[in-house]
């Protein structure tokens, strides 16, 4: 690779990692300039691994066709045997940045299931190569986040000292694109999944001053197990833990389906918010409730429940303020304000009054084709406020609807 053209694809990479390129296109890129530059690769592998509520890793097996395959890896990824047998956790477990193996001939090590595959299809060598991404490097600590590649070629006499040394000086080159590429997504994903993904673009966004608010007009879900205190004090933590998250499972998923916005999990408790432009909140979140006592009654009848466990639900509309609280170095993204308070304590009437939903009369005004679905609950005082509430049934069965 002549001097230009190896200065104008550093420029391309350190590029590539400041806009956020794709990672399929860096890496394309990376194979395609290698080529370019005389080694003569047939397949090359690109893996790392991530942080993220369902994927702990991904890769992409880049063929001669220019196609690129990708696979992505769930939290058991890393004890199935295609990654324990993998000479790339070898080399991260033996603290090898660099490895290389002949595949054909006389002095062929082919110690590996991936290794021997390749050498059945003609492949004659290969050559990895592993990097950290944090201070700690990933040759020091196992499971932290970084990056490793592979190259392989099909020429008889393999990879040459020119090819290898033309690799190695280009991939911390590349390395550093992905990892400049990489972290602001991985920073988003995480923020979404700790404070929701809406709060999580205004943080990345720029909202991070405390007291920064926004006056919001929604509609609130607030939602508590009854029984759950009593059940936790005599089950094991595995079984609460569990139980708790099947649970979050089945509400969450009934919030989220209707575009609903996950804040908190408080203890047993969900506080949820409905407040997409241009739609029928009230709508939304009482479809979300209902679906929610659904899954959970699905959840019983298959026996993956506990008994004595009660889905409450209360349903409020009204102005929250939703930004930043807290200390000046700690802070939370969250939703306050009366209504919440109003959300929260309706909700505690849902067992004396022997329902599992409950809305307020804003939230009932606030209805179109679902006003049938509530019925009057009488008219309640709730603690803190001075002026009694009326409230409203929610009607689970349609068929019982005025």
């Amino acid at each position: 690779m002549a001097g230009e053209d190896a200065k104008a694809f550093e420029h391309w990479l350190a590029e590539g990692g400041l806009r956020n390129r794709p990672l399929s296109d860096l890496f394309n890129g990376f194979t395609q300039h290698l080529i370019e530059g005389g080694v003569p690769i047939a397949r090359a592998y690109f893996g790392m691994s991530t942080r993220h509520p369902l994927i702990q890793a991904f890769d992409m097996t880049w063929e001669p066709d220019g196609a690129l395959y990708h696979t992505q890896f769930d939290h058991g990824w890393r004890r199935r045997s295609a990654w324990t047998d993998s000479p790339l956790r070898h080399m991260i477990m033996e603290h090898l940045p660099r490895m290389r193996r002949l595949l054909q001939g006389p002095d062929a090590v082919v110690d590996f299931p991936v290794l021997q595959e390749l050498a059945e299809r003609g492949f004659t060598d290969w050559y990895g190569a592993v990097t950290g991404f944090e201070a700690e490097s990933i040759l020091e600590t196992p499971g932290s986040l970084g990056m490793a590649c592979s190259w392989s070629t099909e020429r008889p006499e393999g990879f040459s000292v020119e090819d290898l040394a033309l690799v190695n000086r280009l991939f911390p080159i590349f390395a550093v694109s992905i990892k400049a590429s990489v972290l602001p997504i991985i920073t988003r994903t995480l923020l979404g999944a700790y404070i929701g993904s809406d709060a999580a673009q205004r943080v990345w966004s720029g909202a991070t001053n405390r007291g920064s608010i926004e006056h919001l007009e929604a509609a609130i879900f607030f939602s508590d197990l009854r029984g759950f205190t009593a059940f936790a004090e005599q089950a094991s933590s595995e079984l609460v833990m569990s139980t708790l998250n099947r649970y979050f499972d089945s509400v969450g998923a009934a919030i989220t389906s209707e575009g609903g916005e996950i804040l908190k999990f408080m203890g047993d408790g969900v506080l949820a918010t409905f407040a997409q432009p241009d739609a029928n909140v009230c709508e939304q979140a009482l479809r979300a409730a209902r679906a929610a006592v659904h899954n959970i009654s699905s959840l019983e009848q298959a026996g993956a429940g506990v008994g004595g466990l009660d889905l409450g639900i209360a349903l409020h509309k009204g102005e929250v303020l939703y930004g930043n609280v807290g200390t000046t170095e700690r802070l939370d993204f969250t939703m306050i304000g009366p209504a919440v308070n109003e959300a929260a304590r309706m909700e505690k009437l849902t067992k004396s009054l022997g329902c599992a939903i409950l809305a307020s009369d804003s939230f009932q005004a606030g209805l179109a084709e679902s006003r049938g679905l509530l019925q009057p609950a009488g008219t309640h005082a709730l603690s803190g406020l001075t002026a009694p509430r009326t409230l409203y049934r929610v009607v689970l069965d349609e068929r019982r609807a005025a």
